[in-house]
């Protein structure tokens, strides 16, 4: 694994669920808000890795029934990462945010 050099900040942390670190630990930059494209592009195409991109491109489902307890797990999921590779003040920007996709949109803006 290579390391991110030019003093970046790199993000990791462990959750209680299935997973036992973020997928974005060893490859995502923090976004300080000067860098949003290049973080843009690597979580987007992690969350593609891991099938869970649909959670920052379309919107809440709109029954609360079904397949919505696995949306609102997943979407969880992906708002924890995100946060995860967001600096303080940006992450402190976005943690109101109902859903991955508002987080995702709020920082795009």
């Amino acid at each position: 694994m290579s390391e991110i050099s030019s003093g970046a900040n790199t993000s990791s942390f462990v959750s209680s669920g299935e997973m036992k670190s973020s997928p974005f630990s060893s490859i995502i930059t923090k976004m300080d808000g000067g860098n949003y494209e290049m973080w843009a592009m690597q979580v987007k195409r992690t969350l593609i890795a891991h099938e869970k991109e649909h959670l920052i491109l379309e919107p809440e489902p709109v029954q609360k029934v079904g397949k919505y307890t696995t949306w609102f797990k997943d979407n969880s999921l992906v708002m924890v990462w995100i946060v995860g590779t967001l600096s303080q003040e940006i992450a402190n920007e976005v943690l109101h945010k109902d859903s991955a996709k508002d987080m995702w949109d709020s920082l795009a803006a």
